[in-house]
C-alpha cells in the first residue's frame, strides 16, 4: 500500500469515528438540555374510589411542555415530561384527566376536570414533596 493511500484511509477512519462519536452523542446524550423536573406523583380517585387508566395532565402556566401519567388500578400515578423523564417542571399548574380505557362505554371523568377544562390548580416545587391526591367529584 502506498503512503499517502495509508495517510487517506487513516484520516478516513478518523473521521468516520469523529461522526459516529457525535452522532451516538446527540442521539443519546444526557437530558441535562431540558428544563429543571420536579418529581411528581399521586393518586386519582373518584368519591373516594380508585380510578384506574386515567390520564392526569400537569399543564403548566409556564412556556413549557405538559406532564402526563396513567393511573394503576390503585390509583396512582407519576408524571413524565415530553422528553419521557420522570417529573414536570416547577410553578403552577392546571391539572387535568382524561379517561384511557378503549372498552368504555362512558367517559366517567367530570367535564369540569376534563381536557380542556379549567382543571385544579396546583403548584409544583422544585424540592417537593409534589405527592398530589386528587378526589373527583362526580356532582
Amino acid at each position: 500500500m502506498k503512503p499517502f493511500q495509508s495517510h487517506l484511509n487513516r484520516s478516513f477512519l478518523v473521521l468516520l469515528i469523529a461522526l459516529i462519536t457525535s452522532t451516538t452523542i446527540g442521539c443519546f446524550g444526557s437530558s441535562s438540555d431540558g428544563p429543571d423536573l420536579a418529581e411528581v406523583s399521586g393518586v386519582v380517585t373518584m368519591d373516594g374510589a380508585p380510578l384506574q387508566n386515567i390520564q392526569v395532565l400537569f399543564q403548566p402556566e409556564a412556556d413549557a411542555g405538559a406532564s402526563r401519567g396513567l393511573s394503576d388500578a390503585d390509583g396512582k400515578f407519576r408524571v413524565y415530561y415530553p422528553t419521557n423523564s420522570a417529573g414536570a417542571v416547577p410553578g403552577k399548574h392546571r391539572v387535568q384527566f382524561q379517561l384511557m380505557d378503549a372498552n368504555a362505554t362512558k367517559d366517567i371523568v367530570p367535564k369540569r376536570y376534563a381536557v380542556g377544562s379549567q382543571g385544579i390548580p396546583v403548584d409544583v416545587t422544585l424540592t417537593g414533596p409534589n405527592e398530589f391526591t386528587f378526589d373527583l367529584a362526580q356532582r
